[in-house]
Protein backbone atom coordinates (compact mmCIF):
# COMPACT_ATOMS: atom_id res chain seq x y z
CA UNK A 1 0.00 0.00 0.00
CA UNK A 2 1.14 3.08 -1.22
CA UNK A 3 1.36 6.76 0.39
CA UNK A 4 -1.26 7.99 -1.83
CA UNK A 5 -3.79 4.95 -1.03
CA UNK A 6 -3.02 6.11 2.94
CA UNK A 7 -3.84 9.24 2.03
CA UNK A 8 -7.16 8.71 0.48
CA UNK A 9 -7.93 5.61 3.51
CA UNK A 10 -7.72 8.72 5.88
CA UNK A 11 -9.71 11.07 4.11
CA UNK A 12 -12.86 9.05 3.58
CA UNK A 13 -14.32 8.43 6.51
CA UNK A 14 -17.79 7.66 7.97
CA UNK A 15 -20.73 6.56 5.52
CA UNK A 16 -19.67 8.52 2.62
CA UNK A 17 -18.14 5.45 0.69
CA UNK A 18 -20.96 3.38 1.63
CA UNK A 19 -23.58 5.85 0.56
CA UNK A 20 -21.48 6.50 -2.63
CA UNK A 21 -21.22 2.60 -3.37
CA UNK A 22 -25.65 3.11 -3.21
CA UNK A 23 -25.07 5.68 -5.74
CA UNK A 24 -26.75 5.05 -9.15
CA UNK A 25 -23.37 6.77 -10.43
CA UNK A 26 -21.50 3.60 -8.44
CA UNK A 27 -24.13 0.69 -9.62
CA UNK A 28 -23.90 1.44 -13.25
CA UNK A 29 -20.17 1.09 -12.31
CA UNK A 30 -20.46 -1.90 -10.92
CA UNK A 31 -22.82 -3.79 -13.34
CA UNK A 32 -20.93 -2.48 -16.73
CA UNK A 33 -18.07 -5.03 -16.60
CA UNK A 34 -20.46 -7.77 -15.71
CA UNK A 35 -20.07 -10.58 -18.85
CA UNK A 36 -21.23 -14.15 -19.14
CA UNK A 37 -23.97 -16.15 -17.99
CA UNK A 38 -23.15 -15.35 -14.58
CA UNK A 39 -23.02 -11.89 -14.39
CA UNK A 40 -19.43 -11.55 -13.14
CA UNK A 41 -16.92 -9.28 -12.91
CA UNK A 42 -13.00 -9.57 -11.66
CA UNK A 43 -11.78 -7.95 -9.02
CA UNK A 44 -9.50 -5.89 -11.21
CA UNK A 45 -12.34 -4.55 -12.39
CA UNK A 46 -12.74 -3.04 -9.01
CA UNK A 47 -9.28 -0.84 -10.34
CA UNK A 48 -11.16 0.74 -12.61
CA UNK A 49 -13.93 2.07 -10.38
CA UNK A 50 -14.36 6.11 -10.12
CA UNK A 51 -14.27 7.55 -6.98
CA UNK A 52 -15.49 10.97 -6.48
CA UNK A 53 -13.11 12.04 -3.72
CA UNK A 54 -14.53 15.72 -2.14
CA UNK A 55 -12.58 17.43 0.87
CA UNK A 56 -13.65 15.42 4.24
CA UNK A 57 -16.32 18.53 4.99
CA UNK A 58 -17.98 18.06 2.04
CA UNK A 59 -18.14 14.10 2.59
CA UNK A 60 -19.61 14.86 6.09
CA UNK A 61 -22.44 17.27 3.92
CA UNK A 62 -23.56 15.14 1.88
CA UNK A 63 -24.08 12.59 4.42
CA UNK A 64 -25.53 15.08 6.56
CA UNK A 65 -27.95 15.83 2.93
CA UNK A 66 -28.77 11.95 2.59
CA UNK A 67 -29.58 11.42 6.32
CA UNK A 68 -32.10 14.79 5.80
CA UNK A 69 -33.95 13.17 2.97
CA UNK A 70 -34.19 9.93 4.39
CA UNK A 71 -35.25 11.44 7.37
CA UNK A 72 -38.20 12.98 5.25
CA UNK A 73 -38.74 10.29 3.11
CA UNK A 74 -39.96 8.39 6.43
CA UNK A 75 -41.91 11.14 7.66
CA UNK A 76 -43.87 10.52 3.96
CA UNK A 77 -44.09 6.92 4.66
CA UNK A 78 -45.32 7.37 7.86
CA UNK A 79 -47.65 10.08 6.76
CA UNK A 80 -48.86 7.82 3.72
CA UNK A 81 -49.52 4.61 6.21
CA UNK A 82 -51.73 7.68 8.11
CA UNK A 83 -53.78 8.60 5.04
CA UNK A 84 -54.86 5.18 4.27
CA UNK A 85 -55.59 4.15 8.00
CA UNK A 86 -57.95 7.10 7.70
CA UNK A 87 -59.31 6.38 4.28
CA UNK A 88 -59.92 2.92 5.38
CA UNK A 89 -62.30 4.24 8.55
CA UNK A 90 -63.97 6.68 6.51
CA UNK A 91 -65.07 4.24 3.51
CA UNK A 92 -65.56 1.71 6.36
CA UNK A 93 -68.44 4.72 7.99
CA UNK A 94 -69.71 5.07 4.62
CA UNK A 95 -70.43 1.91 3.71
CA UNK A 96 -71.80 1.41 7.58
CA UNK A 97 -73.74 4.80 7.14
CA UNK A 98 -75.56 3.61 4.06
CA UNK A 99 -76.18 -0.46 3.93
CA UNK A 100 -77.18 0.29 8.08
CA UNK A 101 -80.84 2.51 6.79
CA UNK A 102 -81.52 -0.82 4.59
CA UNK A 103 -81.05 -3.50 7.56
CA UNK A 104 -83.55 -0.77 9.94
CA UNK A 105 -86.06 -1.33 6.98
CA UNK A 106 -85.66 -5.03 6.92
CA UNK A 107 -86.43 -5.05 10.73
CA UNK A 108 -89.22 -2.77 10.09
CA UNK A 109 -90.93 -4.72 7.32
CA UNK A 110 -90.82 -7.99 8.99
Amino acid sequence: MGQSDTKINTQMKGRYLPELFRSPFAQDQFNAPQRGIKNSFRLTDVTQFVVPLPPLAEQHRIVAKVDALMALCDQLEASLTTTATTRSKLLNALLHEALEPAADELEAAE
